[in-house]
């Protein structure tokens, strides 16, 4: 006859191994750091695009591609930091419009990577240190859009934007928001059309984006 001894060391032993098979498993799941751009474009693909609309949905998938390109460093990575950083490097080669749907649609899109990034099978998970909050992202997104404007008015010349005063742009972004809202149609005045270029799909998405009005999105 078996001993109780000998019953609670088998089982010991069962549980063991199984614990052991399960690490194996997830260690045979796990991605690179390099694949994560190919890892969340499909979970993009397969989960928010299929709910926006056409335009708000590739609008929103090149900047997932743009943040993609531009990976924080570490395991712990701040949203307001990675969005300014990105948008720092689209500057004026994108119309307002951009920037429009990218607002309209950031709590959704950024329910999406705090999900999502977490998820990620990578062997040290990603962790969100913290969100951007509808007046943060405002006040990121009008100050961007200041930016943008004495950068085409000087004609992207470093010399000259280094000779603006501070205060010049902290001004212009301070009448393009009340901290509740972007003044999109003030933003429309200020702002023009930006010539497409690039590939024949991008240049598509370009156009499509200086067709769209102050007043609504698509």
């Amino acid at each position: 006859m078996v001993k109780q001894g000998q019953r609670a060391a088998s089982r010991r032993q069962k549980q063991m191994k199984q614990r052991l098979k399960q690490k194996v498993k997830r260690s045979q799941r796990t991605i690179n750091i390099d694949q994560l751009p190919e890892f969340m474009l499909v979970r993009y693909g397969l989960t928010l695009k299929k709910r926006l609309p056409k335009l708000s949905a590739e609008t929103l998938q090149r900047l997932l591609q743009a943040m993609l390109e531009m990976l924080p460093a570490g395991e712990q990575w701040s949203l307001t930091l990675w969005l300014i950083d990105v948008l720092k490097t689209m500057n004026n080669q994108l119309p307002w419009q951009f920037y429009l749907l990218v607002a309209e649609n950031w709590s959704q899109f950024q329910a999406f990577l705090v999900r999502e990034l977490p998820a990620v099978p990578l062997t040290q998970p990603l962790i969100i240190s913290d969100e951007v909050r509808e007046v943060e992202l405002i006040t990121i997104v009008s100050h961007q859009l200041a930016v943008n404007f004495f950068l085409t008015t000087t004609q992207n010349n470093p010399a000259l934007m280094r000779q603006l005063p501070a205060n010049q742009i902290e001004e212009l972004q301070s009448s393009l928001n009340d901290l509740q809202a972007v003044d999109w149609p003030k933003v429309a005045s200020l702002l023009g059309p930006v010539e497409p270029m690039g590939d024949a799909g991008t240049q598509a998405w370009l156009t499509a984006l200086n067709q769209l009005a102050a007043e609504g999105s698509n």
